[in-house]
């Protein structure tokens, strides 16, 4: 749990390292079109969808993310964790990214 902080008890943890993203093209051989992208640290999930603009050269994810994240919710005994819906932008051709809260 190198990426994980204690925020207000050893069940509740903050997250401190990037966001990574993997990008491949779905072409054999496709090995070198590797791309990386970063964003802000968080915890993403449920991704509800993903899609191309722009001549493939930017990429939109929409996705939950927590910032904060506490085991205690999952049994019920501990607050929920406030997620919310955001948008991340990928660049392709600069290896750029950008997130948005949506909601």
């Amino acid at each position: 749990m190198a990426n994980l902080a204690p925020v207000h008890s050893a069940t509740c943890f903050a997250f401190t390292s990037l966001i990574r993203v993997f990008m491949q093209a779905l072409s054999p051989g496709s090995y070198a079109s590797v791309k990386w992208f970063e964003l802000p640290a968080g915890y993403v999930f449920h991704v509800g969808n993903c899609f191309e603009e722009d001549e493939g050269n930017t990429v939109r994810i929409y996705a939950c993310h927590l910032d904060e994240f506490s085991f205690a919710s999952m049994d019920g005994s501990g607050p929920f964790p406030d997620s919310r819906l955001y948008e991340y932008t990928l660049d392709v051709p600069s290896g750029t990214a950008k997130s948005r809260k949506v909601s």
